[in-house]
């Protein structure tokens, strides 16, 4: 008997080896002990026509890359015109279909460009394993553009599947969301039922191991804020689905600014402002910190390029690897906002005409996604999670931007030549000797003071990770509303204090949020300083800011343009011109125009003569201007709020 229950127990461990042998092993990747990554404030990666299989198969580069999260293309069962094969898997040129998945014929998983459902829920499975979040890319405004074509699930849906059959012909909210987008079906998303086969396919792709959505055309779906004649309750109801993160695409800032009632969006408007800077090779602080849409960081997904740049007219492709590594190096420096790095097809190259690349459908992307400076900057960004942010131009020129991130990380973007710095003021960081991730360049602060080389045309990454950090969630600045509100942070700290205007010291946890200025007067200045204490510092580590209130009646005026002097100019003046063929030249005065007023600092202000349309031009009545001599003006429209960014107008956010 004995001899029986011995052989027993040998067969069981041979089989108990067996079992393990031939277990998929843990990812070599990931750290046992990695906690759990949150899209909201990490990377994500647009894995822009990767098929699932495609997707899984590169999750441990992904992972390692430093990405949090990964976006599909869109997943739905979609139209089929031309041969699951041949033509119908080119992404672009004149016979390619990228857009087929943006044309869904039902609210089924998996369509014969990505792959099955199978396969959707085997990558959310695989991403799992390795701490990755997967967002969908999710089309619920339309159908395909041929009724014959969209299945009769749809077509039955009681109440009326789709609005009325018109395409949207003009400007406002009524045209916008309940007409047809380029000829697309319109989801009658008013209608319960349609919104209840929505939130059951979004449901369905939480089950099967997606985390978030992003939601194509979401400015084309009404909200309860619109008029009662059309007004819904379809993102309330839709939203409800489980996700930890969910983001829709709204172009317009100001419209973004009302979705972001509901769910994270897209600052496209920011994006410009990136792609003006790359182009130039320009990084003007001031302009650098300032998000188009008037939201809070927190909810804004941000881009240098987005599939729609890429492909449609291909505005974006003409931009290089390092102009794209130039704007990443912005999106992945800053605190809050989620950057989204699109992946360009294999084998592309910059021009409208040479972005295809292998121009297969289902592959895989380029390597930029995992070049060893797009990895850098990835890492610093999850590794700087709620720390603050301060902008500089440490040399006074726009080709060299400096942005810090808490008391020990720092990212420099250099489009010039090889620079020096020797003793460049460092706002936010302590002490200490650091290397350049990427080049290996010695860096060092001393005294609040950093010196080190940066290389022409490059870009530095540099960070102690885990160092103890407070820190405001932006540096010293004026404000122009009535009030002002800030994040004060903790990281890697044992206790954290604040006080305002030398008074008490209260204490804090990382996240806190302070409204100052209702009891300011104008021109009034506020100080702040944040004290933090760790067992891995000698001393506390101290943080000083300052915040002047300044006129807030700027903004009350119609149509109002700034000016940032960063040139030096004694004079700044405003040239404002317009044409018609009724009213032929209007000026607001004869060149150089009129005084601008200075507001703080560089910045100056000018409020605009009450017409439709404007022709903006800055100079300093000495021979030099903006926009150069012989160049036309930069247009306004009446009612805007804007700022010169070094090369264009962005909309002014205080």
């Amino acid at each position: 008997m004995k001899h029986i229950k011995a052989l027993i127990l040998i067969i069981l461990l041979i089989m108990l080896t067996l079992v393990a042998a031939c277990s998929p092993s843990e990812p070599d990747a990931i750290d046992e002990a990695a906690q759990e990554q949150s899209i909201q404030g990490g990377v994500i990666l647009h894995a822009f026509c990767w098929s699932f299989n495609i997707i899984a198969e590169n999750m441990a580069d992904i992972a390692a890359a430093g990405y949090t999260a990964v976006q599909t293309s869109p997943i739905t069962e979609c139209i089929i015109t031309h041969p699951q094969g041949g033509e119908g898997m080119n992404i672009g040129g004149p016979n390619g279909f990228w857009w087929y998945h943006y044309q869904p014929v039902s609210f089924n998983i998996g369509n014969f460009q990505l792959g099955t459902e199978e396969e959707f829920e085997n990558m959310c499975r695989i991403a799992d394993e390795y701490n990755v979040k997967i967002i969908v890319d999710a089309v619920v405004n339309h159908c395909a553009a041929s009724y014959d074509c969209i299945s009769d699930e749809i077509k039955n849906i009681p109440g009326g599947a789709f609005h009325a059959p018109a395409r949207i012909t003009g400007s406002g909210r009524y045209q916008a969301t309940q007409r047809q987008l380029l000829g697309l079906w319109d989801l009658n998303t008013q209608n319960p039922y349609v919104q209840q086969e929505v939130l059951n396919l979004l449901k369905r792709c939480i089950e099967l191991g997606a985390s978030g959505f992003r939601y194509d055309a979401a400015y084309h779906i009404e909200l309860p804020e619109d008029n009662p004649a059309f007004a819904s309750d379809f993102w309330p109801v839709v939203l409800d689905n489980g996700a930890e993160f969910q983001y829709g695409e709204v172009l317009g800032s100001a419209e973004a600014e009302v979705y972001a009632k509901y769910m994270n969006v897209t600052d496209a408007g920011y994006g410009h402002t990136i792609v003006s800077a790359v182009r130039s090779g320009l990084f003007n602080a001031s302009a650098m910190q300032r998000y188009s849409v008037n939201a809070p960081a927190s909810q804004l997904v941000t881009w240098v390029e987005s599939h729609d740049t890429f492909c449609n007219a291909g505005e974006t492709s003409d931009l290089t690897e390092k102009q794209i590594l130039y704007g990443w190096a912005v999106l992945c420096a800053r605190n809050d906002s989620t950057p989204l790095y699109l992946s360009r097809p294999a084998g592309s190259s910059p021009g409208v005409d040479n972005r295809w690349g292998n121009n297969i459908v289902g592959e895989r992307g380029n390597d930029a996604f995992k070049s060893p400076e797009v990895v850098a900057l990835n890492h610093f960004k999850t590794a700087m999670a709620g720390t603050g942010e301060y902008f500089s131009n440490p040399t006074d020129s726009d080709r060299l931007l400096m942005i810090e991130r808490g008391s020990t990380g720092v990212v420099i973007i250099n489009t010039g030549e090889q620079t020096v710095l020797s003793g460049v003021t460092a706002h936010l960081m302590i002490d200490g000797v650091y290397n350049d991730v990427i080049s290996g360049n010695e860096f060092t602060v001393m005294d609040g003071k950093l010196s080190g080389t940066v290389n022409a045309e490059t870009v530095v990454v540099f960070y102690k990770e885990g160092y103890p950090s407070v820190s405001l969630s932006q540096g010293s600045a004026d404000f122009f509303d009535d009030t002002i509100t800030l994040t004060v942070s903790a990281v890697n700290v044992d206790e954290a204090v604040y006080s305002i205007n030398d008074g008490a010291s209260i204490p804090y946890e990382s996240g806190y949020t302070l409204t100052l200025g209702a009891d300011m007067e104008i021109d009034e200045t506020v100080t702040i300083t944040l004290t933090g204490t760790s067992g891995k510092l000698d001393e506390p580590l101290v943080r000083v800011y300052s915040f002047a209130k300044r006129n807030v009646s700027l903004l009350n005026d119609d149509t109002v343009v700034f000016y940032i002097n960063t040139e030096g100019w004694d004079e700044v003046y405003c040239y404002v011109y317009s044409t018609s063929f009724e009213h032929g030249v209007l000026e607001n005065n004869r060149w150089p125009g009129e005084p601008m007023t200075h507001v703080s600092g560089d910045l100056y202000t000018y409020v605009l003569p009450e017409w439709d349309e404007f022709y903006v031009m800055f100079n300093n009545n000495a021979g030099e201007q903006f926009p150069l001599h012989n160049a036309p003006g930069l247009r306004m429209s009446r009612g805007q709020h804007m700022i010169l960014d070094g090369v264009q107008l962005v909309p002014y956010v205080p």
